[in-house]
């Protein structure tokens, strides 16, 4: 539709001037133009909005996951150096 306004006025324009409504019907449509565009603007933010909510989301779970397994193995080999000193202090009895 704007393509067909646009080529309209084209040939409007070297024939003369446009008339007060035919004026007034371009920039209406060129409103309405602005308006979709805007609402399918809104649309795209939301949409990767929501994106980057996931994204972080699961980056989230998995730093998480890192974190409890790197503690685990920490734990871990803190037990076996306790149990090192212990084994160290029955031989030196």
């Amino acid at each position: 539709m704007c393509v067909c306004v646009f080529l309209w006025t084209r040939v409007r324009l070297k024939d003369g001037r446009l008339t007060a409504d035919e004026l007034n019907s371009l920039i209406a449509h060129a409103h309405r133009r602005i308006e979709q565009l805007e609402r399918r603007l809104e649309k795209q933010r939301t949409s990767e909005r929501t994106h980057v909510e996931g994204v972080l989301g699961q980056q989230r779970q998995e730093h998480e996951l890192l974190t409890e397994e790197r503690l685990k193995q920490e734990r871990e080999k803190m037990q076996d150096e306790l149990g090192v000193i212990r084994q160290q202090r029955v031989c030196l009895r």
